[in-house]
């Protein structure tokens, strides 16, 4: 093996609701941890999180088709797994009714991984790593530090649903990563300012960055991703299409998006060509049910008929 990738975050139960069907699927990070694996088959995945007891047998059965998925760090909870009932409207917009039971992690659980080529930081709950043990990792962490914002925006109303709320001192959080990751309402959110056009958020991407951040990627769903990164003492932008595709369940796209453009990155070192490999990625998967694109790669090896062969 080349190197580690650790992944920081929540393993979620879905229970997906869409087209008339219910089916349900693990989630939240792993959704990383799984594309990791498929695309960096060199490279050592360790997931850092926790799974109900309960869960563990079925959570190990699902990963060992990728044998370079190591479980080391993932911690037994006694209370169980966190659960998410997503119900889909005709589009891309959804109701989330999220059940939270696990509590967060904290910098000494990292502390053992710091050697590592990179970290992925994925929020999918808004305490999974506080404000000063993120902070802590990113003075001590020396590799790429990619975080996705996702549901750190996130809190919980009085019927289980969910509204997106302002960080205080945004600007202390985004200067934390080297690669950060957001949707265009959570852009809006996260920095207090409302955007109308793709060239207003456009310029918003470009002052995420301006504090500290080499690169932003902005997803916009079907509408593909906006890029800002920093080059030499210049800044660039430049936007991503994706073509339309029959979806099937959209749950899970903007994680394969951030893994996917993680593992491109750490191959290749180019923000451009992670970024349109990430939109590939992410826009294929939305053709398959829950983790089915993913777990196909491993099942093929990532060849012949598996949904990653080109």
């Amino acid at each position: 093996m080349r190197g580690k990738v650790a992944v920081v975050g929540s393993v979620v139960l879905d229970e997906i609701h869409r087209g008339g069907r219910t089916f349900s699927s693990f989630g939240g990070i792993t959704y990383s941890v799984l594309t990791l694996a498929a695309l960096l088959p060199d490279r050592e995945i360790v997931p850092i999180t926790y799974i109900g007891s309960d869960d563990l047998s079925r959570f190990r059965e699902l990963v060992e088709i990728f044998p370079n998925i190591n479980l080391e760090a993932v911690k037994v909870y006694a209370r169980g797994t966190n659960r998410n009932r997503l119900i889909y409207g005709d589009g891309e917009e959804r109701e989330e009714f999220f059940e939270l039971v696990t509590p967060p992690l904290t910098f000494r659980d990292l502390m053992p991984y710091l050697e590592s080529e990179a970290f992925l930081v994925n929020y999918i709950k808004n305490d999974d790593l506080s404000f000063q043990d993120l902070k802590t990792l990113s003075y001590a962490f020396k590799g790429v530090l990619y975080m996705d914002i996702h549901s750190l925006l996130r809190e919980k109303d009085a019927d289980g649903g969910f509204r997106l709320r302002r960080l205080r001192d945004w600007q202390s959080w985004a200067r934390m990563a080297d690669i950060l990751q957001m949707n265009r309402l959570e852009i809006q959110h996260f920095t207090g300012f409302k955007t109308e056009t793709e060239e207003e958020m456009e310029k918003l991407a470009l002052l995420v960055i301006s504090q500290g951040p080499k690169a932003l990627n902005l997803t916009m769903g079907s509408r593909g991703s906006i890029l800002a990164y920093r080059k030499e003492n210049s800044a660039v932008v430049k936007k991503f299409r994706v073509p339309a595709v029959e979806v099937v369940d959209p749950t899970g796209c903007g994680d394969i998006f951030g893994a996917s453009f993680l593992a491109d990155y750490l191959n290749h070192g180019d923000f451009e060509k992670a970024a349109s490999f990430a939109n590939e990625m992410a826009s294929r998967s939305v053709s398959y049910p829950g983790l089915e694109f993913i777990l196909s790669a491993g099942r093929h090896g990532g060849e012949g008929s598996s949904p990653f062969s080109r």
